[in-house]
């Protein structure tokens, strides 16, 4: 309105007047209206700066939308972050409920190819290193071996040899941080087979630096898909052999999910349970062999094991103890101990030591002639006449049938 104003002004004072020259700062929230000056016969000096301040509230309010947006921008980045923790935390749980999620999860990435190629040697001399001081140990009898002497049994100076064993160990923390979401990834497949979320996790990390020393660079794979088959056969072979108090051979471990999946299958096609022979056609194997997973895969129970609510009876309590446990039979072996003890010292001492090493009588596993004979410095002839002479006499005594009750 000013500006209106002081233009209109003007236009009474000269009616014919050239357009005004308007310029504003574009650095400054406050922009000024610079006019030219006309010869009016008000004015004292040939020219006259009118200026005009404008209000600054535009700029403020464009300043204020654009803060605003950043803030928004900020904010949904952060909720994304959010739900991403959040969903990493109700798919990854251990077996007690408890979250297992790597710190540093969210900061791993995977490694460019020159990175790959780079830590993957240093992992290799690193293990050339150890492998030198392992036979240097065994020839020194298992003796602690000084950095020194393994500097030198390496051909190395002691300044490289803790070089290279510092990198070994910066590139093993960098690997296992960068494939740590590729480690996490596959074990949790494997969840729910005896082992907990830590171990499976521990053990795929164990596959990853064992495929990382193995990894060529110069095949033209990456890490992630060479690592990737050895960290699922450390995984597999840790659930076969640590998931059971009782461990199962490899055959049967490999083909008790075979049997699982054919079982589940042709239940639900018969309606019944299937038979074994039907199993073993399935997945093309003999029946034995399903029969001997079946049974081998049955789970352990602990005679321990508290067998009401209150924990009062054990399983122990209850099973029955095999036949030669029972106070009966217990009491009848030890009177046909003394009997035979008794018909023993009716021979001589010779004759006694050779029934009782030949019949196993104190326990032991039954010896030969030839056995006896080496021992006795005899003859087997010899230690065979001995041993009938003894049985005729033990047939005239009177009290040998005293041992027909126990028979």
């Amino acid at each position: 309105m000013h500006m209106a104003m002081a233009m209109s002004s003007c236009s009474k004072h000269s009616p014919s007047l050239p357009s005004p020259t308007i310029s504003f700062s574009s650095y400054s929230s406050k922009s000024y209206l610079k006019l030219p000056n006309y010869g009016t016969p008000h004015s004292s000096s040939n020219h006259t700066f009118i200026t005009i301040q404008e209000d600054a509230f535009a700029v403020e309010e464009r300043e204020s939308d654009l803060e605003r947006e950043y803030n928004d921008a900020t904010t949904r980045r952060q909720r994304r972050r959010l739900r991403r923790m959040r969903s990493i935390l109700e798919r990854i749980n251990n077996d007690d409920g408890v979250a297992f999620v790597d710190r540093n999860s969210r900061k791993s990435r995977f490694m460019t190819p020159k990175e790959e190629a780079r830590f993957s040697w240093y992992l290799k001399e690193r293990a050339r290193i150890e492998a030198v001081r392992k036979e240097v140990v065994a020839e020194m009898g298992g003796e602690e071996l000084p950095l020194s002497q393994w500097a030198k049994a390496a051909g190395i100076s002691k300044r490289k040899l803790d070089r290279i064993l510092w990198n070994g160990r910066e590139s093993e923390e960098r690997i296992r941080s960068c494939y740590h979401g590729l480690v996490v990834s596959i074990a949790s497949s494997y969840q729910g087979k005896g082992l907990s979320m830590q171990d499976l996790t521990q053990e795929g990390s164990i596959g990853l630096l064992r495929g990382a020393i193995k990894f060529n660079p110069e095949r033209g794979y990456k890490l992630s898909t060479y690592a990737y088959w050895w960290i699922r056969q450390s995984i597999t072979r840790a659930v076969a052999n640590k998931s059971r108090i009782i461990r199962l051979p490899g055959s049967i471990s490999e083909l008790i999910p075979k049997i699982c999946e054919a079982s589940n299958a042709l239940s639900t096609r018969l309606k019944r349970a299937p038979t074994y022979e039907e199993i073993a056609e399935s997945i093309d194997v003999k029946p034995s062999n399903v029969k001997l997973a079946i049974e081998r895969n049955k789970s352990v129970i602990s005679l321990d094991q508290a067998m009401t609510s209150r924990g009062y009876m054990s399983l122990q309590d209850i099973i029955a103890g095999p036949e030669e446990m029972t106070p009966e039979v217990m009491t009848k072996k030890g009177l046909m101990k003394r009997e035979t003890r008794k018909l023993l010292e009716c021979l001589s001492d010779r004759e006694a030591h050779i029934l009782i090493l030949h019949y196993g009588l104190k326990g032991d596993s039954p010896w030969s002639f030839e056995e006896i004979g080496r021992l006795l410095e005899l003859s087997r002839e010899r230690v065979r006449q001995i041993n009938s002479a003894a049985l005729s006499k033990l047939m005239e005594m009177s009290n040998i049938n005293d041992l027909n009750y126990f028979i």
